[in-house]
């Protein structure tokens, strides 16, 4: 199960309890508080959602389904190489980073995946946008 935007999931965490397994865009050590210090240091590394990506093939490859929560974004462009930050234009623009993660997993499930389908739509009713998530199931593995 991945929860994005990473922010999102300390309020997943305090609510969820179930029992597979979660993480965030990028995974992170603690989700008690808003620890932007742990995602500022992934944002200084190469490629700090790997571990995601490694889990959702073994996840789609031994035919379980992943869970998506959140709004993850999708685009069919090819993605430019993001460098660590702040070596870039970017800079330390957490949401930029934030963003171009998603879009690497959903390119990635794109080319992967037989099947997704939005399990929970957002809610129409007043709820806190920032809580109002949608929930994605994909399964299949496709080379």
């Amino acid at each position: 199960m991945i929860v994005h935007p990473w922010h999102c999931g300390v309020t997943f965490n305090r609510y969820y309890k179930g029992a597979a397994q979660w993480t965030t865009l990028p995974p992170l050590e603690d989700y008690a508080l808003q620890r932007y210090d742990l995602f500022k240091a992934k944002m200084q590394t190469k490629d700090p959602i790997a571990p995601v990506i490694d889990r959702i093939t073994s996840t789609l490859q031994s035919g379980n389904r992943v869970w998506l929560v959140g709004s993850i974004p999708f685009t069919e462009k090819p993605l430019p190489e993001i460098l660590p930050a702040p070596n870039n234009p970017l800079g330390w623009l957490e949401e930029a980073y934030s963003f171009y993660w998603g879009e690497q997993v959903t390119q990635f499930l794109s080319a992967h995946c037989w099947r997704a389908a939005v399990v929970i739509p957002p809610s129409t009713n007043c709820v806190n946008p920032f809580e109002n998530l949608p929930v994605v199931a994909v399964a299949g593995w496709k080379p």
